[in-house]
């Protein structure tokens, strides 16, 4: 069974920036590229019911209102190298806060325990010590990605493969005032074909 997740998804415009720092650490033992640039607003792990996940989401989604954020500056933890959320982080911690009791209530779905959003650069090896990442980290500390206004979460599964791991989008949830001014979205067949894409 695949697992799926609720993200915000990077402008086009970006990947050439995010292109350009990450080549500034591919030297660097232990770091794994991560070529598909989004926000994680909620990961959801092996899922069996996409739909009632879906459905569950979709009005909490709808009630928040779009929000502008600001990608900038390096940070690391012990899982992952990342772009850092400067302005929006709020409005994040709020929409995960909103679809956490969604799904909670809906599903049984227990919350993630924490939640700091970031646009990950590279995954850390599992049990490896990434020599010098502080130090280059540092020295790019003023990088900027940029800003721009989030309107929607897609809704994606991981398909796993040799390689980087397959988007398949199972939805688009846009934010309240989008859904306002196009009204409902059109139903879509589940047998239409979607594009497989990484992001």
């Amino acid at each position: 069974m695949n697992k799926t997740f609720l993200a915000v998804n990077i402008p086009a415009s970006f990947r050439e920036k995010v292109y350009s720092i990450q080549g500034n650490f591919s030297h660097v033992d232990g770091l794994l590229p991560q070529p598909n640039s989004h926000i994680t607003v909620r990961f959801l792990g092996e899922t069996p019911d996409t739909t009632a996940v879906e459905e569950a989401a979709r009005p909490v989604i709808s009630g928040v209102a779009p929000f502008k954020i600001r990608l900038r500056g390096l940070a690391f933890d012990e899982w992952t190298l990342h772009v850092t959320v400067a302005e929006g982080r709020e409005e994040f911690t709020d929409l995960n806060r909103r679809v956490n009791d969604s799904l909670l209530h809906s599903l049984g779905r227990e919350p993630n325990k924490t939640y700091v959003p970031h646009m990950t650069l590279y995954r850390r090896a599992l049990g490896q010590d990434s020599l010098g990442l502080g130090e280059i980290v540092e020295r790019h500390d003023d990088f900027e990605l940029g800003e721009f206004v989030v309107s929607g979460v897609s809704y994606y599964e991981s398909v796993m493969r040799d390689g980087p791991s397959l988007y398949r989008k199972i939805a688009d949830l846009p934010l309240g005032e989008q859904a306002r001014e196009t009204g409902p979205p059109e139903a879509k067949g589940r047998d239409s074909a979607e594009p497989r894409q990484t992001i």
